[in-house]
């Protein structure tokens, strides 16, 4: 749900995911390092940082996308199952927000 903004810098979300069973709720800020070509989010409270990186191809004509996310884990054993759980959750759901950003670019042609 966004809650201010809504479209690059300054921009404010609240989501709600259920990955295995479990709720997570994110209270992102959205920014622009390098506007036009990097966007991020960022939940200190919870310890997550993301990035979208867009870099033009083939003359401009087409774009790779890269995601990338750092996050804090929890200690021992609990944070050694995050460590190992979480790469192939993530790489799930960026390919479905890869796939939805190509399906979008498509229906724009």
């Amino acid at each position: 749900m966004v809650e201010e903004g809504g479209v690059g810098a300054g921009t404010v979300i609240r989501v709600r995911m259920n990955v295995m069973g479990i709720e997570q709720a994110y209270h992102m800020t959205v920014s622009e390092p390098e506007p036009g070509r990097v966007l991020a989010e960022d939940d200190p409270a919870v310890g997550v940082h993301t990035t979208f990186t867009v870099e033009p191809r083939n003359g401009g004509q087409q774009s790779q996308v890269t995601i990338t996310t750092v996050s804090t884990t929890s200690p021992g054993f609990k944070g050694l199952m995050e460590r190992m759980m979480n790469p192939p959750v993530a790489r799930r759901i960026y390919r479905q927000e890869l796939q939805n950003l190509a399906d979008y670019v498509r229906s724009q042609k």
